[in-house]
Order: C-alpha cells, then structure tokens, then sequence
C-alpha cells in the first residue's frame, strides 16, 4: 500500500499525500518497523540536533522518539497536523499504527492531530528499580 503515497508540497511545507481514495478505518502503512528510537535530552548535545529532534520527534518526559536516522525516515514522520484530522496514530515504543479517521480522497494530504502524539504517557519511559 505505501506505494499509493508520496511526499507532496503542502501549505505547510512537505506532507504526505494519497494517490488513491481510502476508507474509513483502513491502515495507513507507511511506518517502517525500527523507525523510532528513543532519545534522552541530556545525551543531546548538538543544538542543530535538537532543533531536528523538535520537529520529527515525538516529545515525552525528558526525551524524544525520533527516526533513528535524519537521512532516511518512514513517511509517517512528514505526517502534518491538522485540528481537524483525517487520521488517527497509535504510537508504542515499537510500532506505528494509522488508520483513516475518515474517507480520505485521491490526492488529499494525510494529517493527523499532534496533541495525540505528544507527551503520550504510555511512550513516557520508566526507571526501574
């Protein structure tokens, strides 16, 4: 199915488009299994890199999930926000899933609501001891 997506200038700059109409509560899959990584801010050191980490990563308590590469990323990670959203993303610390919130038209751009992402409890990493 990734075949039927392709990154596209949006308003917002890059996103990801559909090629072919998808139902309602079908899976997106264009997350590549082993492309998040976890990543302790105190280990970040380069302030270019943490700029990069703001925009791809998704922020949890003291630290980011990120590609584990700037060079080769799944398309997932140029989903961009919407309030509105046309999908839905479950994250875990080792897959992605996103299923269309709604009928998504040919052409129409993938979003997905960030507040859904972001500082999710269930990413938020626990010391044992």
């Amino acid at each position: 199915m990734t075949s039927h997506f392709r990154l596209a200038s949006t308003k917002t700059g890059v996103g990801v488009r559909t090629s072919a109409p998808i139902k309602k509560g079908r899976r997106i899959d264009i997350w590549e299994a082993g492309d998040m990584i976890y990543i302790p801010l105190d280990s970040v050191k380069d302030l270019e890199y943490l700029r990069w980490l703001n925009v791809f990563g998704i922020v949890v308590w003291k630290g980011f999930y990120a590609p584990p590469s700037p060079i080769k990323m799944s398309l997932a990670w140029y989903i961009n926000h919407s309030s509105r959203p046309n999908a839905t993303v479950t994250v875990s610390p080792t897959r992605w899933t996103i299923r269309a919130k709604r009928n998504i038209k040919s052409d129409e751009e993938l979003t997905v609501d960030y507040g859904t992402l972001d500082f999710n409890p269930a990413l938020n990493r626990t010391k044992k001891r």
